[in-house]
């Protein structure tokens, strides 16, 4: 699935997942790189989200000003 088509609440579910694969000593080194990079791509999705939504409150505020 692409992360743009993702909702917060699942992207965050991903990261956690993650963190989980990466704090196990069992995992391959090799699967630890790509593990970090999708978690990069998770966390800047998230953020995106986040300031976009703070964008949104912010102009619906303004407006009942």
């Amino acid at each position: 699935m692409e992360i743009e088509n993702l909702s917060y609440k699942e992207a965050m579910k991903k990261l956690e997942s993650i963190l989980e694969k990466v704090e196990n000593p069992e995992t391959d080194l090799d699967e630890l790189l790509s593990l970090i990079e999708e978690a990069g791509k998770l966390m800047e999705y998230c953020k995106g989200k986040l300031q976009n939504t703070e964008e949104k409150i912010n102009k619906s505020i303004e407006k009942l000003n």
